[in-house]
C-alpha cells in the first residue's frame, strides 16, 4: 500500500507543480486566471488517473488478469473522460474536438508534419536502441487504446479547460492556441517519464522530452484542425511504429 501512496503523490505533483508555476507566472505578470476551470482540470486529472490506475489496487477477474496490457484501466479512463464531457456544463464533446470535420486548409500541413515526425522519431529511436515488441496484444493495444484515451483527455478535455483558465492569444504554425498547449505537453511528458519505481523517484529525461514533443505535435494538430481525428491517428501510428524499433 505504501508504494501506491507514493505513486499517487508523484502523480499529483506532476499536475500541481507545472500548473502552479504557470499560475504564479500569470500572477506576476498581472494576467488573469479563471479558477473554476482550473479546479475542474485538477479534479478531472485526479478522476482520470484513478480510473487509469484502478487495476493497481482492484482485483480483476481471472480472464481479464491474463491480459498483459492495461485494457481495463484505459477503458475506464476513457469512460470517465466521456462522462465528464457529457455532464460538466462548461465543456462538451464538440468543444473538445470530437468531430469529423477539419478546419479548412489544415489537413495537408498537419498530415505532412505528422508523417515526418513519425518517420524521424522512428529512425532516431532505431539508431539509439533496438528492442522491437511485435506481440499481437502489444500491437493491437498500441494501435487503439493510447490514442483514444489519452488524446480525448489530454488534447480534448484538459486542453479545453486550460484554455478556459488561461485563455488563448497565441498563433503557432497557423493554429490559434494558448498556454494550455504548452502545459498539456509538459504534463504528457512528465506522466511518461517520471515515476515511483522500486521505492525511488525516477526521471527519464529522454522519455520526457520525446513524449512531451509528441504531445505538443498532437496538441498543435488538434488546434490546427479543430478535431481530435488526426491526433488520435498520429498518436496510435507513432506508438505502432515505435514497436518495430
Amino acid at each position: 500500500m505504501g508504494g501506491v501512496i507514493e505513486r499517487a503523490l508523484v502523480t499529483a505533483g506532476i499536475f500541481v507543480v507545472p500548473t502552479l508555476l504557470l499560475v504564479i507566472w500569470f500572477r506576476i505578470n498581472n494576467r488573469r486566471v479563471e479558477w473554476r476551470p482550473l479546479l475542474w482540470a485538477g479534479l478531472s486529472f485526479a478522476i482520470y488517473m484513478l480510473a487509469l490506475r484502478s487495476t493497481d489496487v482492484l482485483p480483476l477477474p481471472e480472464f481479464l488478469a491474463q491480459w498483459e496490457q492495461n485494457w481495463v484501466g484505459k477503458s475506464l479512463a476513457l469512460l470517465a473522460t466521456c462522462a465528464i464531457l457529457a455532464f460538466l456544463p462548461s465543456v462538451g464533446f464538440r468543444e473538445a474536438g470530437v468531430r469529423w470535420a477539419q478546419n479548412a486548409g489544415s489537413l495537408r500541413p498537419v498530415a505532412v508534419t505528422a508523417v515526418m515526425t513519425i518517420v524521424g522519431a522512428t529512425i532516431t529511436s532505431g539508431l539509439i536502441s533496438s528492442s522491437p515488441d511485435l506481440s499481437r496484444e502489444w500491437l493491437t493495444f498500441q494501435a487503439t487504446m493510447p490514442g483514444l484515451d489519452e488524446e480525448l483527455f489530454m488534447r480534448g478535455l484538459l486542453l479545453l479547460l486550460f484554455h478556459q483558465a488561461f485563455g488563448k492569444g497565441m498563433t503557432i504554425w497557423g493554429a490559434e492556441t494558448g498556454w494550455g498547449i504548452w502545459l498539456t505537453s509538459v504534463l504528457f511528458g512528465l506522466l511518461h517519464g517520471v515515476g515511483w519505481v522500486d521505492g525511488a523517484l525516477q526521471f527519464n529525461v529522454a522519455v520526457i522530452m520525446l513524449t512531451g514533443s509528441i504531445g505538443f505535435i498532437a496538441g498543435w494538430a488538434r488546434e490546427r484542425t479543430g478535431s481530435l481525428v488526426i491526433p488520435v491517428l498520429f498518436h496510435n501510428a507513432f506508438n505502432v511504429a515505435q514497436a518495430f524499433v
